[in-house]
């Protein structure tokens, strides 16, 4: 009797260890994603930043698009393949341009930060000066046309990687 009860102690804890460790273990690498997301959250609003300060540019004014739907949504064709062309032309240790909309004055920004921390801003203008930014379906799918390239010292801002 003594030995069954021992038994089955041993046989309940070495489960809970096992179980317990495991879900500890899953805990502390959502712990480590989402440490690694605000990061790199943290990482790009630094990178913006910086450019935008060395254009004195307030992001504050301006309507931030997710690169991801820039790149993958069709409503975003025009200014997807704007960004498109920008990122072909980047060097290894650029880091991925964001991109910004000044509704206000019809103009869209692509901000891009070089390896070596030099700031380039990219603004374009709808290549048709009628197009307009009013209409949310169709503001996005607009042809745009370059009409400003700048380049100004930036600082070099590293990102700091999860342990």
């Amino acid at each position: 009797m003594k030995k069954t009860l021992l038994f089955t102690s041993l046989t309940l804890v070495l489960v809970f260890s096992v179980f317990g460790g495991a879900y500890a273990n899953k805990d502390l690498k959502l712990s480590k994603v989402e440490t690694l997301k605000q990061r790199l959250s943290e990482f790009k609003e630094k990178v913006d930043n910086d450019v935008a300060q060395s254009f004195e540019i307030n992001l504050d004014e301006l309507v931030e698009l997710d690169r991801k739907d820039v790149l993958n949504d069709e409503k975003y064709i025009g200014i997807g393949d704007k960004l498109m062309d920008v990122m072909i032309e980047q060097e290894d240790g650029d880091i991925i341009p964001s991109v910004y909309l000044d509704e206000e004055n019809n103009e869209l920004y692509i901000l891009e930060k070089k390896s070596d921390g030099t700031n380039v801003l990219h603004k374009y203008q709808p290549e048709n000066s009628k197009d307009q930014l009013s209409s949310k379906s169709s503001k996005f799918s607009l042809e745009w046309s370059e009409v400003e390239k700048e380049e100004a010292d930036g600082e070099i801002i590293d990102f700091e990687e999860v342990e």
